[in-house]
């Protein structure tokens, strides 16, 4: 599926998540990804969620993840998985920038792609994974 560009308010929102997530979200090591514990994750998160719309679809969810290196984001065949950059790269100038090849397509902040089955890439960069309900 090609890449969906996300409209400007969104783009913004997902741009405040992402310098969030660099200077002081808490992580957490978890098999190769390091997940996003934080407290206020869903505060943080919402504001993307809401500009999209998500927010109000019942069954909605989400991950953060920091991935280095060899990474796989696995796709539940009941849910609708999406798949956001927020960082490519690493230090304070990937902050809501750079590029990452995924499932054969170019993706930057502010653009994302469903997935239709499990993604395994290598890359060092932050990531949004939203859940739908199937059809929505």
């Amino acid at each position: 599926m090609p890449p969906t560009k996300i409209n400007d308010e969104a783009l913004a929102k997902l741009k405040d998540l992402a310098t969030w997530l660099y200077v002081s979200a808490e992580m957490k090591q978890e098999k190769s990804l390091i997940k996003c514990v934080d407290v206020d994750r869903y505060k943080k998160t919402l504001p993307v969620l809401k500009a999209l719309g998500y927010d109000q679809i019942p069954g909605h969810g989400y991950h953060i993840y920091r991935t280095s290196g060899e990474t796989e984001i696995i796709k539940r065949p009941d849910l609708k998985t999406l798949f956001f950059p927020l960082s490519v790269g690493s230090g304070n100038d990937s902050v809501a920038s750079g590029e990452v090849q995924v499932a054969g397509e170019l993706l930057t902040p502010g653009n994302f792609i469903e997935l239709n089955s499990t993604l395994t890439f290598t890359a060092q960069l932050d990531c949004l994974i939203v859940y739908l309900p199937e059809g929505k």
